[in-house]
């Protein structure tokens, strides 16, 4: 259930839809991969736009929403497990929003962004949003604010355990008209110093911000961090 609700909980709409296309005047994109594309809609959006793009998922479920939204290629697959072939193509622009990192396993995402700095072309860009999990894991907070969907009558509840010092667990309360749907995932909460401890040297950040408005990112306060980093053109 829900994955038939995601759009509603997390519109493609206002500062995410902004955010990307002052990206898209930053650098010179042709084409991009969406890590995590959920129901696509980042993928279409570029897609719509001009560019090739394409989005790899680890749900059944939202992908085959995602292939109804556009004719972008998606891929059914761990999106580090995917990056461990050999590149089809050399990508301007590899996002990873909406959290997904920290689905992955520490070791998981070095790996990961260690394959990213080989499916970037040079002058390629990477985009990575995640909770500010710094903040978090300094306050302790019981979840993240809730969300309404009034038009819909649906609830969106996130909900956090902290069973030891390196794991979330994650619990994600959906409440519609069909009834409530309830799901468990831990997660390993990266901050944003751990994942700039990862990157490879040919990768070097441009900007951190504390959500898609731009904000600068503060790691005491910020909820959020957005990450845009950038695959130098003669790195190694």
């Amino acid at each position: 259930m829900f994955a038939n609700y995601y759009n509603s909980i997390f519109p493609w709409a206002g500062s995410k839809v902004e955010f990307f296309a002052w990206l898209l005047t930053q650098s010179r994109v042709k084409n991009a991969l969406d890590l995590g594309s959920a129901t696509g809609e980042l993928t279409c959006w570029l897609h719509n736009q001009g560019f090739f793009a394409a989005g790899v998922d680890l749900s059944p479920d939202l992908v085959e929403l995602a292939k109804q939204e556009c004719s972008a290629p998606f891929v059914l697959a761990d999106i580090s497990d995917y990056l461990e072939q050999q590149p089809d193509r050399q990508y301007h622009l590899i996002t990873c929003i909406g959290n997904t990192l920290p689905h992955l396993e520490p070791e998981k995402i070095r790996r990961l962004l260690k394959q990213v700095g080989e499916w970037l072309a040079p002058g390629g860009l990477l985009v990575i949003q995640t909770v500010n999990y710094h903040r978090i894991l300094r306050l302790h907070p019981p979840g993240l604010p809730l969300i309404k969907a009034p038009e819909e009558k649906v609830t969106f509840t996130r909900q956090y355990d902290y069973p030891t010092d390196d794991l979330v667990q994650f619990t994600a309360i959906l409440e519609t008209p069909q009834g409530k749907d309830q799901q468990s995932v831990m997660l390993h909460p990266v901050t944003a110093a751990d994942v700039l401890s990862m990157l490879p040297p040919k990768l070097t950040p441009t900007h951190q911000f504390g959500s898609f408005d731009k904000k600068p990112f503060d790691p005491e306060e910020s909820p959020a961090w957005v990450l845009v980093a950038e695959k130098m053109a003669h790195g190694n």
